[in-house]
């Protein structure tokens, strides 16, 4: 994301008008991302977590397919073996210093994200747009009305980068 917004920058684009938009795991980038880079001036988080390693715990077994007493094995070799400490994930942190726009989309039928991630990550950034989606699963808010979607994510982008 922040190379994108690099390439942005060479291009002419000022600070300040450049957006983002993440879906999921996406959205963490989007969050990280708009935190630490105030050229960008808008950022939509589509089924964001606020962190992550309470959805692995809560999915690992469904998702895995192997038993809940591996995943400390698995944390401990990927921080071993990547310096990536699953603890340290927390979009929630992120969205507290964001200094552009921000809305916040959740599908109310989210069960691998639950919906209560939208709510932790707007307490955290309290000026934030919260937009819950009736009937959506993860990640499956433009499915439920594309048009809807996109008008909202079109006029929140406007608002904040015209």
């Amino acid at each position: 994301m922040l190379g994108a917004v690099d390439w942005l920058r060479g291009q002419g684009y000022p600070a300040g008008r450049i957006g983002g938009l993440g879906v999921s795991l996406g959205s963490s980038a989007c969050l990280g991302a708009a935190a630490d880079e105030p050229a960008i001036g808008a950022t939509v988080s589509d089924s964001g977590f606020a962190m992550i390693e309470p959805v692995i715990r809560a999915n690992w077994r469904a998702e895995s397919h192997l038993p809940d007493f591996v995943l400390p094995g698995v944390t401990a070799v990927g921080r071993l073996m990547y310096g990536y400490d699953l603890q340290s994930s927390r979009s929630v942190e992120d969205a507290a210093r964001i200094s552009g726009g921000l809305l916040i989309i959740h599908g109310e039928q989210d069960s691998l994200v639950p919906p209560e991630h939208a709510r932790l990550l707007s307490a955290a950034a309290p000026l934030a747009e919260v937009w819950m989606v009736a009937g959506a699963v993860h990640a499956g808010c433009y499915g439920v009305d594309p048009a809807a979607y996109t008008a909202r994510v079109v006029s929140f982008f406007e608002r904040w980068l015209t």
